[in-house]
């Protein structure tokens, strides 16, 4: 079955959009943490990415690096099971390099708008120019499919992270421009946009896929707002109506390449929001980074289209988050298995894994929500999250990071850390401190490393307080802001 149309769509009823990060002026608390990011940040992660190999990827001018990261390995109840395929086994985070690079782009625009710098500006544009001369001739573009594993390129889109990198490109490629006024890269994921338009969607002879991982939806949106494109619009909405439609495309995906689509390592497509569509869901479940990104594409979506009934799906998703599946600290997703949801109230303190980038996603889904009309219930909620990162008592520029478990106050653990704009005061990566994880880019933990999840919420800090919109005023909570 190919998704069609809502029919209950219209002109939008209220039409708040994110203004562009440089209409807005953010001073006082959150200014500060902005510099920092500005600063120290942005540079920080350029290095990370080249310290972990990553230009060397994508510049089609030097050798490939091969696999430098390992393939995930079975657990050894999974390795004992004979004849389970480990469907983890085609996943490495390497793969998801391309995103890297995307989020670092995105930090270094919003932190060339807010402070000039020469050098980490020529540096983005060498990565930019090494994208150019990888974009094949009709259109696509992905590092590791081009560089790594030649011949594979859309066969596998539930595991494999293909659009979900797209996605942080086209984002990056928006800040860039909004920043600079430089349009390469802007005019690069255009051309890859197109393509992906010309092989899924529900035309005749197109793949009837989306991603596995959330994430181009909103991303598409934010590319038809800039350059005014119908076509980039109508292609997230594409992505939204078609998630969990039957015959299900991962199935046949993975049929396609021979594997059994039952040995699939979630078992259930819940992990990925994608068991039924979306607008039947009314429980939030699966992967809670993927979960946010896909509500977010929904809330943009029902804004633009004035869908109904992706509102009323969204509402009744966001009382069952608020009511049964948040921490007070805004953290959010309990179970390191899946980096996600559970049971309602299964809020544990010592085990939780909170991921952090899960409560950027709900930061942006509570943005969104506000997008479709002022509500305070949903303004508190979404900046929980932001007091969970930046109401911290540590201070910015910290040279070291102070972890203390939410279920035993006062026992501290401490390690090297690169300097970070502010720190939250209780983090964890996997229920435990890995100085691997923290320092090395790419590591296994899917979510990236904490300097691409902590400088996130500072770079959007003023977007969802100074809403665009068509005819009502929204005023949030006070800041020192200018727009």
């Amino acid at each position: 079955m190919t998704a069609s149309p809502s029919a209950k769509t219209g002109k939008p009823k209220l039409a708040f959009r994110p203004l562009p990060v440089p209409q807005v002026d953010v001073h006082g608390f959150w200014g500060d943490r902005a510099d920092a990011v500005a600063t120290r940040t942005a540079d920080i992660l350029y290095e990370r990415c080249v310290e972990a190999r990553m230009l060397e990827q994508i510049d089609p001018d030097r050798p490939s690096p091969g696999i430098v990261i390992p393939f995930h390995s079975p657990s050894p109840d999974e390795a004992d099971r004979q004849g389970a395929e480990f469907t983890g086994s085609t996943v490495t985070t390497q793969m998801f390099w391309d995103s890297d690079l995307g989020k670092t782009i995105e930090t270094a625009a919003y932190s060339l708008y807010r402070r000039k710098n020469p050098e980490l500006e020529k540096k983005i544009d060498a990565v930019i120019d090494m994208y150019g001369k990888l974009q094949q001739e009709d259109g696509y573009l992905s590092s590791w499919y081009q560089r790594i594993q030649p011949g594979k390129r859309w066969t596998n889109l539930r595991d494999c992270h293909e659009l979900y990198c797209a996605g942080h490109l086209i984002e990056g490629a928006v800040a860039y421009y909004q920043a600079t006024g430089k349009r390469k890269l802007l005019d690069i994921m255009c051309r890859y946009a197109d393509h992906i338009a010309s092989v899924l969607g529900p035309e005749p002879g197109k793949k009837k896929g989306y991603c596995g991982h959330e994430e181009i939806e909103l991303a598409l949106v934010k590319l038809a707002r800039v350059t005014g494109e119908q076509k980039y619009m109508d292609l997230a909405k594409y992505f939204i109506d078609q998630r969990g439609q039957q015959p299900h495309y991962f199935d046949e995906e993975a049929r396609a390449r021979g594997a059994d689509p039952k040995a699939y390592h979630f078992k259930t497509y819940e992990y990925s929001q994608s068991h039924i569509p979306v607008r039947e869901q009314h429980k939030v479940v699966g992967h809670a980074v993927r979960a946010m990104y896909l509500y977010s594409g929904m809330a943009d979506i029902a804004t633009e289209y004035g869908d109904d009934t992706l509102r009323a799906a969204l509402d009744l998703l966001w009382d069952d988050l608020t009511t049964k599946s948040l921490y007070v600290t805004g953290g959010l997703g309990p179970s390191a298995h899946n980096e996600g949801f559970t049971s309602d109230y299964d809020l544990p303190n010592e085990s939780a894994y909170a991921e952090t980038c899960a409560a950027v996603g709900l930061v942006f889904w509570a943005s969104r929500m506000l997008g479709m009309g002022p509500n305070a219930l949903r303004r508190h909620d979404g900046t929980r999250p932001l007091q969970r990162f930046d109401l911290g008592p540590v201070a910015r520029r910290l040279a070291v990071l102070l972890r203390e478990s939410a279920g035993k106050p006062g026992q501290a653990q401490q390690v090297e850390m690169a300097p970070l704009p502010v720190l939250p005061s209780q983090y964890r990566t996997h229920g435990r401190l890995d100085r691997q994880l923290y320092l090395q880019p790419g590591r296994r933990c899917a979510g990236r490393p904490p300097l691409w999840r902590l400088d996130r919420p500072f770079r959007h800090v003023g977007r969802p307080g100074q809403p665009d919109a068509d005819e009502p005023l929204s005023l949030g909570r006070r800041r020192r802001d200018h727009a």
